[in-house]
């Protein structure tokens, strides 16, 4: 097995220099078990009074380290407008139709079985 010298151009380069720690610690948020339970009505769970207690402190938490990260700044909407997301359409050559219905778990003459999507009417 090789190993890559820390720093000496891994996977990742020279900008990561062994392992690095979160420097942050954590201040729990003051959510109240109201908060908590309105949440999870929102998300459509159904929480023990356990749970809703635990994600009192996860919840708070989790909240907490979105705020510490809204301190960083971010780029401006601009920047994204100019990276071209899609790619021009383009046709390809299909697979040839015997590869297909050989790899297929049923198949009835050249077509593919599936099952059923909708229900039967009677």
């Amino acid at each position: 097995m090789s190993r890559v010298p820390r720093g000496g151009g891994g996977q990742f380069g020279d900008c990561q220099e062994g392992l690095q720690k979160l420097n942050f610690v954590f201040k729990t948020m003051a959510l109240t078990l109201e908060e908590v339970r309105r949440i999870a009505a929102l998300a459509r769970l159904r929480l023990s009074p356990d749970e809703e207690l635990r994600f009192v402190s996860q919840l708070g938490k989790i909240v907490d380290y979105i705020d510490h990260l809204a301190e960083y700044p971010s780029a401006s909407p601009a920047t994204a407008e100019t990276l071209d997301a899609e790619a021009d359409d383009s046709t390809e050559p299909c697979l040839p139709r015997a590869f297909v219905l050989a790899n297929a778990p049923e198949t009835f003459d050249e077509f593919l079985v599936v099952p059923q999507v909708k229900g039967d009417d009677g």
